[in-house]
């Protein structure tokens, strides 16, 4: 049977989640979604190595976040979508993620390009 590095980095975080080699290998998953331009799987799994408890320390856990909301917003400013459909996919980046790399900003123009003008006042407020 044939494993691909990243199932067998993942059986480390599993069998080990306390440890120094779980963390690199969280490191390295992302890295190679990071790569690879996966920003789908880089946020999911980012998210999931933040709330995995036993896996490293906060600082893990805000690094993780980070990439978390960085992949996120790299989907939404790359994708295709409607106007409508970009405004609705920020304000779910920025109410997930909160005001975290212009995401607040990106939000608003978005909401008051579809003449989202009272939401955008809101979040604003």
């Amino acid at each position: 049977m044939v494993h691909s590095s990243a199932d067998l980095f993942e059986a480390i975080i599993d069998q080990h989640p306390a440890s120094q080699e779980a963390i690199h290998s969280a490191n390295l998953i992302a890295d190679s979604y990071a790569k690879s331009g996966d920003w789908e799987s880089l946020e999911d799994a980012a998210q999931r190595f933040a709330d995995d408890e036993q896996l490293g320390d906060e600082a893990f856990e805000a690094q993780m976040l980070n990439i978390a909301a960085r992949a996120a917003i790299k989907q939404v400013a790359d994708g295709e979508a409607t106007p409508a459909e970009a405004a609705d996919r920020w304000l779910n980046v920025y109410q997930q993620y909160g005001d975290v790399h212009g995401t607040l900003d990106r939000t608003v123009e978005a909401l008051r390009a579809v003449g989202r003008t009272d939401e955008a006042a809101q979040l604003v407020k």
